[in-house]
């Protein structure tokens, strides 16, 4: 199921309908000419790890990211509501299957993931993803 998306021209006042496989650049033309490329980004709401409550480490993430053109995909990690200073970027091409991996190492009670894409010209889908945390074992090593 699709869930529209809606943003609004930084110059200009128009709302624009982000799902438009059209829609590129803020400020075009109706031809789709001149303006200036925008960076959409995605947060996701926070989750724990398999365990109730206590810590754990986030240790992986997967996203499916189909793609009509290349692309720039970067990986923002959150602990506890606080960014971790980890970003992973990831330069995809057309050619390149649909699963990206994103190797992590965040420890936290509760975890928070940030998707930007940039550097695209066609539509850049973001489908299914999982994530792997393990709990943490008391008297072990974080």
């Amino acid at each position: 199921m699709a869930i529209p998306l809606f943003g609004c021209q930084a110059h200009g006042g128009k709302i624009l309908s982000l799902d438009d496989r059209f829609v590129y650049r803020d400020s075009a033309t109706l031809q789709g000419t001149g303006g200036q490329a925008y960076i959409p980004y995605l947060v996701s709401s926070r989750f724990r790890g398999p365990a109730a409550s206590g810590h754990g480490k986030l240790r992986r993430i997967v996203q499916r990211v189909y793609k009509q053109s290349q692309c720039l995909v970067a990986l923002r990690l959150f602990r506890d509501g606080l960014d971790s200073g980890q970003s992973i970027p990831r330069a995809l091409t057309v050619d390149v299957g649909p699963l990206v991996a994103f190797p992590a190492n965040v420890f936290a009670t509760e975890f928070q993931v940030r998707f930007e894409i940039s550097s695209f010209d066609a539509e850049i889908t973001l489908g299914s993803g999982e994530i792997w945390v393990v709990p943490y074992r008391r008297g072990g090593r974080r």
